[in-house]
Protein backbone atom coordinates (compact mmCIF):
# COMPACT_ATOMS: atom_id res chain seq x y z
CA UNK A 1 0.00 0.00 0.00
CA UNK A 2 2.62 2.69 0.69
CA UNK A 3 4.52 1.75 -2.41
CA UNK A 4 1.41 2.34 -4.55
CA UNK A 5 1.36 5.90 -2.43
CA UNK A 6 4.76 6.62 -3.73
CA UNK A 7 4.22 5.50 -7.34
CA UNK A 8 1.31 7.18 -7.41
CA UNK A 9 3.31 11.02 -5.86
CA UNK A 10 6.18 10.26 -8.18
CA UNK A 11 3.58 9.77 -11.23
CA UNK A 12 1.78 13.10 -10.04
CA UNK A 13 5.10 14.84 -10.13
CA UNK A 14 6.84 13.95 -12.69
CA UNK A 15 3.42 14.95 -14.49
CA UNK A 16 3.62 17.78 -12.99
CA UNK A 17 7.28 18.27 -14.21
CA UNK A 18 8.11 21.09 -16.15
CA UNK A 19 4.17 22.75 -15.09
CA UNK A 20 4.21 25.40 -12.32
CA UNK A 21 1.91 28.24 -10.76
CA UNK A 22 3.70 31.89 -10.84
CA UNK A 23 7.70 31.95 -10.77
CA UNK A 24 7.69 28.21 -11.66
CA UNK A 25 5.47 27.71 -14.47
CA UNK A 26 8.41 27.13 -16.68
CA UNK A 27 9.82 24.70 -14.45
CA UNK A 28 12.49 25.19 -11.71
CA UNK A 29 14.62 27.80 -13.14
CA UNK A 30 17.65 27.83 -10.83
CA UNK A 31 20.29 28.22 -12.72
CA UNK A 32 23.67 29.91 -11.71
CA UNK A 33 23.75 31.88 -15.16
CA UNK A 34 20.63 31.43 -16.13
CA UNK A 35 21.27 30.37 -19.82
CA UNK A 36 22.10 26.89 -19.52
CA UNK A 37 20.00 24.45 -19.80
CA UNK A 38 21.59 22.91 -16.69
CA UNK A 39 19.75 23.21 -13.23
CA UNK A 40 22.28 23.76 -9.98
CA UNK A 41 21.55 20.36 -8.65
CA UNK A 42 22.58 19.05 -12.13
CA UNK A 43 25.60 21.37 -12.03
CA UNK A 44 26.59 20.20 -8.25
CA UNK A 45 25.81 16.82 -9.40
CA UNK A 46 27.87 16.95 -12.69
CA UNK A 47 30.94 18.58 -10.79
CA UNK A 48 30.80 16.01 -7.99
CA UNK A 49 31.32 13.59 -10.43
CA UNK A 50 34.16 15.55 -12.43
CA UNK A 51 35.94 15.86 -9.14
CA UNK A 52 35.36 11.88 -8.71
CA UNK A 53 36.89 11.18 -11.52
CA UNK A 54 39.17 13.30 -11.05
CA UNK A 55 40.23 12.12 -7.69
CA UNK A 56 41.07 8.59 -8.89
CA UNK A 57 42.93 9.67 -11.94
CA UNK A 58 45.50 11.32 -9.15
CA UNK A 59 44.65 8.13 -7.29
CA UNK A 60 46.38 5.57 -10.43
CA UNK A 61 48.71 8.81 -10.83
CA UNK A 62 50.03 8.78 -7.19
CA UNK A 63 49.82 4.76 -7.59
CA UNK A 64 52.15 5.24 -10.30
CA UNK A 65 54.57 7.91 -9.12
CA UNK A 66 55.03 5.30 -6.37
CA UNK A 67 55.69 2.34 -8.30
CA UNK A 68 58.10 3.92 -10.46
CA UNK A 69 59.96 5.21 -7.51
CA UNK A 70 60.32 1.94 -6.21
CA UNK A 71 61.51 0.76 -9.35
CA UNK A 72 63.86 4.13 -9.41
CA UNK A 73 65.18 3.34 -5.80
CA UNK A 74 65.48 -0.65 -6.90
CA UNK A 75 67.50 0.23 -10.19
CA UNK A 76 69.47 2.74 -8.16
CA UNK A 77 70.65 0.07 -5.84
CA UNK A 78 71.19 -2.20 -8.47
CA UNK A 79 73.72 0.29 -10.83
CA UNK A 80 75.27 0.69 -7.11
CA UNK A 81 75.83 -3.18 -7.21
CA UNK A 82 76.70 -3.04 -10.38
CA UNK A 83 79.73 0.26 -10.35
CA UNK A 84 81.04 -2.28 -7.14
CA UNK A 85 81.29 -4.80 -9.37
CA UNK A 86 82.51 -3.07 -12.22
CA UNK A 87 85.69 -1.53 -9.61
CA UNK A 88 86.10 -4.97 -8.42
CA UNK A 89 86.43 -6.27 -12.55
CA UNK A 90 88.81 -3.55 -13.04
CA UNK A 91 91.10 -4.14 -10.10
CA UNK A 92 91.04 -7.88 -11.93
CA UNK A 93 91.82 -7.03 -15.24
CA UNK A 94 94.83 -4.69 -13.95
CA UNK A 95 95.85 -7.36 -11.98
CA UNK A 96 95.25 -9.74 -15.17
CA UNK A 97 97.73 -7.28 -16.98
CA UNK A 98 100.11 -7.22 -14.44
CA UNK A 99 100.06 -11.26 -14.34
CA UNK A 100 100.58 -11.12 -18.24
CA UNK A 101 103.15 -8.68 -17.99
CA UNK A 102 104.79 -11.01 -15.11
CA UNK A 103 104.49 -13.88 -17.49
CA UNK A 104 105.95 -12.48 -20.77
CA UNK A 105 109.15 -11.03 -18.58
CA UNK A 106 109.52 -14.83 -17.15
CA UNK A 107 109.21 -16.01 -20.48
CA UNK A 108 111.52 -13.73 -22.10
CA UNK A 109 113.87 -15.33 -18.57
CA UNK A 110 113.03 -18.35 -19.45
CA UNK A 111 114.51 -18.28 -23.09
CA UNK A 112 117.51 -16.64 -21.86
CA UNK A 113 118.60 -18.97 -19.54
CA UNK A 114 117.30 -21.80 -21.84
CA UNK A 115 119.91 -20.20 -24.26
CA UNK A 116 122.27 -20.29 -22.11
CA UNK A 117 122.05 -23.60 -20.58
CA UNK A 118 122.25 -25.09 -24.37
CA UNK A 119 125.40 -23.06 -24.71
CA UNK A 120 126.85 -24.26 -22.17
CA UNK A 121 126.05 -27.73 -22.72
CA UNK A 122 127.60 -27.14 -26.55
CA UNK A 123 130.71 -25.95 -24.23
CA UNK A 124 130.64 -28.80 -21.96
CA UNK A 125 130.46 -31.71 -24.96
CA UNK A 126 133.03 -29.66 -27.23
CA UNK A 127 135.07 -30.18 -23.79
CA UNK A 128 133.88 -33.79 -23.22
CA UNK A 129 134.92 -34.66 -26.62
CA UNK A 130 138.68 -32.99 -26.79
CA UNK A 131 138.94 -34.96 -23.56
CA UNK A 132 138.26 -38.10 -24.88
CA UNK A 133 139.93 -37.44 -27.84
CA UNK A 134 143.00 -36.42 -25.59
CA UNK A 135 142.84 -39.97 -23.82
CA UNK A 136 142.31 -41.71 -26.95
CA UNK A 137 145.50 -40.24 -28.14
CA UNK A 138 147.60 -40.89 -24.81
CA UNK A 139 145.90 -44.54 -24.85
CA UNK A 140 147.48 -44.90 -28.39
CA UNK A 141 150.89 -43.75 -27.95
CA UNK A 142 153.63 -46.27 -28.26
CA UNK A 143 156.02 -45.74 -25.30
CA UNK A 144 159.04 -44.64 -27.89
CA UNK A 145 157.26 -42.19 -29.54
CA UNK A 146 158.26 -39.50 -28.04
CA UNK A 147 157.79 -36.87 -31.25
CA UNK A 148 153.97 -37.52 -30.76
CA UNK A 149 154.26 -37.27 -26.88
CA UNK A 150 155.47 -33.67 -27.62
CA UNK A 151 152.93 -32.79 -30.29
CA UNK A 152 150.37 -34.14 -28.25
CA UNK A 153 151.64 -31.71 -24.94
CA UNK A 154 152.01 -28.71 -27.39
CA UNK A 155 148.15 -29.27 -28.44
CA UNK A 156 146.84 -29.50 -25.00
CA UNK A 157 149.24 -26.12 -23.65
CA UNK A 158 147.59 -24.36 -26.95
CA UNK A 159 144.04 -25.38 -26.55
CA UNK A 160 144.28 -24.85 -22.35
CA UNK A 161 146.01 -20.65 -23.25
CA UNK A 162 143.24 -20.42 -25.59
CA UNK A 163 140.49 -21.60 -23.91
CA UNK A 164 138.51 -18.81 -21.58
CA UNK A 165 138.66 -19.31 -17.99
CA UNK A 166 134.91 -19.09 -16.63
CA UNK A 167 133.55 -19.43 -13.08
CA UNK A 168 130.81 -21.05 -12.11
CA UNK A 169 128.16 -19.75 -9.05
CA UNK A 170 126.81 -21.47 -6.79
CA UNK A 171 123.25 -20.92 -5.11
CA UNK A 172 123.35 -21.43 -1.88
Amino acid sequence: MKTLIIVATLASLSAADGVGHGAFHDGPTLRPDGSSNETLLEKLRRLDHDVMRKSDSLSERDKTIATLERENTLLRERGQDLAGRLEILEHARVSLEHARQEVADRGKRLDSLTAQLMSSERARLVSERAAFDTAAEILALQPNDAQKLLDLQSRLRAMIDHQPTTTVEVAR
